[in-house]
């Protein structure tokens, strides 16, 4: 499979990658009227597999992707093999607590289901401009990144201009457009 740079993050990825979203909600993207809309946990981590076998190396996931990032951990301690997984943060899902410790406990939930001592990649999920100003949130990844729970920032987003946003921000090294 052809292979190219990824970002700023140094790595060489395969040039497909595969979205997981589907793998963990019902009732997302493609499917039969009346169907759940996604396969059988072991039908997912088969699908996996066989991606992974294909060279398909890149991932993307995330916490709000319903038990996504528990199939794909599944799926990661079967393979041996290097497979890169972006996963995201969400600054604006409500919880209780201060924005820095949210951060942390989304990463270690992350780490834990995804079966990862250090996330690839975080990206913040749909970062609007607000989201990239420098503040709170850039700082606890930046922070989690120093620690080394973090190899690897970028960001989601919706829109060229948001995009731009990202794409001028010197800690993000990874922009992924809808």
């Amino acid at each position: 499979m052809e292979r190219r740079e990824f970002g700023s993050t140094g790595w060489t990825v395969s040039l497909l990658s595969l979205g997981t979203v589907e793998l963990g909600i019902d009732q997302y993207g493609l499917y039969e009227p009346g169907e759940a809309g996604r396969p059988a946990r072991e039908q997912a981590i088969e699908l996996l597999l066989h991606a992974f076998s294909r060279g398909i190396d890149l991932l993307d996931t995330a916490p709000g992707y319903g038990e996504s990032e528990e199939i794909l951990g599944e799926a990661l301690r079967r393979w041996d093999g290097t497979i890169r997984v972006a996963t995201k943060v969400d600054a604006k899902a409500p919880s209780e607590g201060n924005l820095p410790k949210r951060v942390e406990e989304s990463l270690a939930r992350s780490a834990e289901r995804l079966g990862k001592s250090r996330l690839d990649l975080l990206q913040i999920h749909n970062a609007t401009a607000d989201d990239l100003i420098d503040g709170p949130l850039i700082e606890a990844l930046v922070e989690a990144r120093d620690r080394g729970l973090v190899e690897h920032l970028g960001a989601s987003v919706y829109g060229p201009t948001d995009a731009l946003d990202a794409l001028r921000h010197d800690e993000l090294e990874v922009v992924q457009v809808a």
